[in-house]
């Protein structure tokens, strides 16, 4: 009776690999190596963000007005992002500001230090992050760069590269 659930099983695996490879490129999924005794599946995110860091003294309030007067913006405050950023299961709030203005394109900016953890704990010198959401080719890194960077509240503007990050999968609860 064991050789016969093993054969279920094995059928199982298969059917599983099948699917799996029919939605790789849909999900992002990649199957490293396959065989009878043993799969193993690399998980490949796509971040359809491009992320700019701003360090600045200033509270969040202020900072979006700036950005809204000088960027021709509409920052408004949201819900705080609640995420659980640790083992012991802690909740953590981040400040939220969702660009109300752009219909195509969607700005976000978010505190990095939240209650009791930081958004990015490999860039603690960040204070918020300005997210793009889905940038086409209407998205000038360079030119946004320099547009902030005018602003009197920003001590600087920096382009975030995701190869340098741990935690960016912390992306991905953002909608």
């Amino acid at each position: 009776m064991v050789a016969g659930r093993d054969f279920v099983s094995a059928r199982f695996i298969l059917l599983v690999l099948l699917f799996l490879r029919c939605w790789q490129k849909h999900v992002g999924l990649k199957i490293v190596s396959s065989s009878m005794s043993r799969s193993v599946l690399k998980i490949r995110y796509e971040y359809p963000f491009e992320v700019i860091g701003i360090v600045s003294g200033a509270k969040d309030y202020r900072l979006c007005h700036c950005i809204n007067k000088e960027l021709k913006m509409n920052f408004c405050r949201v819900n705080d992002l609640q995420m659980v950023m640790n083992r012991q299961g802690d909740e953590t709030s981040f400040s939220f500001f969702k660009d109300e203005n752009q219909e195509p394109e969607k700005f976000m900016l978010i505190g990095n230090k939240g209650s009791n953890a930081w958004f990015f704990p490999e860039i603690k010198n960040v204070d918020y992050l300005f997210v793009a959401c889905d940038p086409g080719n209407w998205f000038d890194m360079d030119e946004m760069l320099q547009r902030l960077r005018k602003l009197e509240v920003i001590g600087g503007a920096y382009e975030i590269t995701y190869d340098r990050l741990k935690s960016k999968e912390n992306l991905l609860f953002l909608n």
